[in-house]
Formats: C-alpha cells, structure tokens, sequence
C-alpha cells in the first residue's frame, strides 16, 4: 500500500466524503432504524450537518484523506470538542471510512495514526471516538490501538416513528 499517500481533502473531494460519511452512518443503525427512515433522509442530514460544523469549526477539525492517483482509500475526520465529563478539550474522530478493497491493509490504522498525530499537535492530551456495538472489524482496530470503552449509549424506543 506504499502507493496510498495520505493528505488533505480539496473542495471537490467532499461530495465523495458526504457520501461515504452516509454509508457509515447507515450502517451504523439498527435494522429497525434503517426500515425507519431512508439513506437519503440521512445523507441529507449529514449534508446540512457537516456544512455548518465546517463553517462554525474551520480551524478546530481537520480532514485526512487516503488515495492513490486513481482512486479514494478512505478519510479520517477528527476535531476537537469539550468532554462533558471531565470538562477539558480532546480530539474525538468524527468519522472514519475505509473503502471496501483497502480494508485489512493498514489503511484505518495509518488514518487513525495520523489522527493522533493532528491531536498531539493542538496538545490535546486525550481522543475518542464511537462505534456501532454491531461493527466487530472496527471495534477490533480500536482496541488494536489501545481505545478503551469508556461509556455505552443506550436507547429506548418510546413507541413513536422508530419502533
């Protein structure tokens, strides 16, 4: 994978981005939750979402994006955001995407490395991140990289659109 450089996104590779931001959270809902509501209803959230976090959070996130000359291998989204139990800044991944034919190849692990290294450099001193309880290859490389479960999000359906 020596051919895969890792860089900066342009403005023209955000379409791509948006996109693959809406597959991951896709995939990351329950079956229940997908019968609920479209792909589109939440590429389009995300769309309105990432645009206004870029406006209101320009220098405190970046994006790394990993490709060949002929095509995308995956990004990393990572910023900073205040912990609301400890009360300091950290890093937290935003989102991580990995194509499907550069997985297993070291492509999330130098995402994720350079994720760090973006943290290290604004001196945050932590970084987190979340995962679907139900995405066992991603959860294997984060405890590959020494992340720790620190608290579980849990819902309860109260009987309205989602049930």
């Amino acid at each position: 994978m020596k051919d895969i450089q890792i860089g900066f996104p342009t403005e023209a590779d955000w379409h791509w981005i948006i996109e693959r931001h809406a597959e991951t959270a896709w995939a990351s809902l329950t079956s229940e939750l997908q019968a609920a509501v479209s792909i589109q209803v939440v590429r389009e959230s995300l769309s309105e979402q990432t645009a206004k976090f870029r406006a209101e959070h320009e220098v405190t996130n970046q994006v790394f994006i990993a490709r060949n000359v002929d095509e995308y291998a995956g990004y990393v989204w990572v910023g900073q955001v205040k912990s609301a139990f400890i009360g300091a800044m950290q890093a937290y991944i935003l989102n991580i995407y990995v194509a499907d034919e550069f997985r297993g190849k070291g492509i999330g692990t130098r995402l994720m490395a350079q994720a760090e290294d973006w943290a290290r450099q604004q001196k945050l001193e932590r970084i987190g991140l979340s995962v679907a309880a139900h995405n066992k290859p991603a959860i294997g490389l984060y405890e590959n990289l020494a992340y720790k479960i620190e608290t579980l999000r849990m819902f309860k359906d109260l009987g309205g659109r989602f049930s």
